[in-house]
């Protein structure tokens, strides 16, 4: 969002300290902003909704216990999320589900093979 804004910030300075504050770090030398296309052309807040997406759905997967089809698990997917439409907001509802608030350790884990 610093991008997009009247007064941009460097993308390269944004870039950096946006990488080096997550768990995976900075990689010094690399020039991903420069390669990285959905930051032009109006598609950058719909690619961090996405990626916000995906987030929440490989955290959402703890709340199976490792048994995706896992009977008990499913029907309280179904009942505390979907049968609840927008009765609620949603982050409340995935906190609800999970027992806790939604992070993204899951996906960190995910895109660094861990998983």
């Amino acid at each position: 969002m610093s991008l997009t804004t009247p007064q941009p910030d460097d993308a390269l300075a944004a870039w950096t300290k946006i990488e080096g504050a997550t768990p995976l770090g900075t990689y010094p030398g690399t020039l991903f902003p420069a390669s990285f296309g959905h930051l032009v052309g109006g598609y950058a807040a719909g690619y961090y909704g996405y990626m916000w997406s995906e987030v929440l759905a490989l955290d959402m997967l703890s709340g199976f216990h490792g048994k995706l089809m896992n009977p008990v698990d499913g029907r309280r997917y179904r009942t505390d999320i979907l049968s609840q439409g927008g009765q609620e907001p949603p982050d409340r509802l995935v906190a609800k589900f999970l027992g806790r608030e939604p992070n993204s350790e899951a996906f960190f884990k995910e895109v660094t093979g861990q998983r």
